[in-house]
């Protein structure tokens, strides 16, 4: 397909491995941004471009348009990730090859900014709980430590607050 390169590169990315995924990137079992794998296996290629909730989406989106006469028969992973073109293509209504080819590209395209955007979202939200969690575990005073808030209302001083004091008085008047 003669387009940018910026439209094919995650296609490259996607057929050499070169693409961030948790299979790719060792993460620990079951995890994605779309919540625990229920085999327990990380997340690869097959499930960032047609399993997980963000491409599902953008598949549904494919079915619903070729609904209209392009397309009788269900849209698999492999008429979009090898981009062939479905079965049951109308013949009223044929669709090309290098139609199908830009169309799987730019469905390939939204997969992957939807999965970085995921992911994004995803390490604003653990990072935003790990500061809550940080200003929880800060706001909890080690035992016999004051807390700021202590000295906003009057409360008696300990008897080495008193010597301090007395102390400073002494000092003061002997200057």
């Amino acid at each position: 397909v003669r387009w940018d390169n910026n439209f094919k590169e995650v296609y490259w990315r996607l057929v050499l491995n070169g693409l961030a995924c948790g299979e790719r990137l060792h993460q620990q079992p079951g995890e994605c941004v779309c919540g625990p794998r229920p085999n327990g296996m990380p997340a690869g290629r097959r499930h960032h471009f047609w399993d997980c909730p963000v491409a599902q989406s953008v598949s549904e989106m494919l079915k619903q348009q070729l609904v209209g006469g392009w397309c009788c028969g269900a849209l698999r992973p492999h008429h979009v990730l090898f981009m062939e073109l479905p079965r049951g293509v109308s013949t009223a209504c044929t669709l090309h090859k290098g139609v199908w080819r830009v169309v799987c590209l730019a469905a390939l395209n939204a997969m992957d900014l939807g999965r970085r955007a995921a992911c994004q979202i995803s390490v604003q939200q653990k990072q935003q709980r790990a500061a809550t969690a940080a200003a929880l575990r800060a706001a909890a005073a080690p035992r016999g430590q004051l807390l700021i808030t202590d000295m906003f209302h009057p409360a008696p001083l300990t008897p080495s607050q008193l010597q301090h004091q007395q102390q400073v008085r002494q000092r003061q008047q002997l200057r």
